[in-house]
């Protein structure tokens, strides 16, 4: 009966440490979007927040999916940030139907990015850092490490669309820009239990931060299908 309570004690010790290398909160993802009156272009920008720094969590990997209008939209170019390393791919451009690498990195992180054409435009963007998460948990211990290039806030990417409608017209049901999030994980490959995503406001005067104020309800969430 004691060796019985013994490997019970040693199984539920063994449970209570893995659950405890999984991330125990929601990481949000915010978007943050800026409209140019005179060129029609609006800028997105895509970042984690939450990470809560000296707490060890950091981000090492994102999937999202975006689907838009091509009727209103067009995606001009999109840039990942260097804040899961230097990607071999750092920026696109779009050149027709295709996606083009325009500016290669280092390789720090492995980025992806594919555009397919329809009705509803899908762009699927996702990255992998290959960087150690800390120099207290490293295996290679080569640094650069996650928890040196992330604070609580880490910009992930952005994207740049031209607007074929004027700013007056622009509205949910013509704009159709939507966003969900595929899957995130940790620097050690923990998937993150949830990714709520949040819009922020444009902090911008006159009819800009008319448009920010528009673009909470413009950019929807529409939860990744299982």
């Amino acid at each position: 009966m004691k060796s019985l309570t013994l490997a019970l004690c040693r199984i539920a010790l063994a449970a209570a440490f893995l659950l405890g290398a999984l991330p125990a909160r929601a990481i949000p993802i915010s978007v943050f979007s800026t409209y140019n009156e005179a060129t029609r272009e609006i800028r997105t920008f895509i970042s984690a927040r939450g990470l809560a720094p000296g707490s060890g969590t950091t981000i090492g990997a994102f999937d999202f999916n975006f689907s838009y209008d091509p009727k209103v939209l067009k995606l001009d170019q999109l840039s990942f940030r260097s804040l899961l390393g230097s990607p071999d791919k750092i920026a696109f451009r779009t050149d027709g139907d295709k996606l083009v690498a325009s500016t290669l990195g280092s390789g720090q992180a492995l980025s992806y990015a594919s555009l397919t054409s329809g009705s509803s435009n899908a762009l699927r963007i996702s990255s992998t850092s290959l960087l150690e998460a800390s120099a207290g948990t490293c295996t290679f211990c080569t640094g650069p490490y996650l928890d040196e290039l992330q604070t609580d806030f880490v910009p992930l990417l952005s994207l740049t669309f031209h607007s074929f409608v004027p700013l007056p017209n622009i509205h949910p049901q013509t704009l159709g820009f939507h966003m969900s999030v595929l899957s995130t994980s940790d620097g050690y490959g923990n998937p993150f239990l949830s990714n709520p995503v949040r819009f922020a406001p444009v902090p911008l005067p006159s009819t800009l931060a008319l448009f920010g104020i528009g673009l909470l309800g413009l950019l929807r969430w529409r939860p990744a299908r299982a």
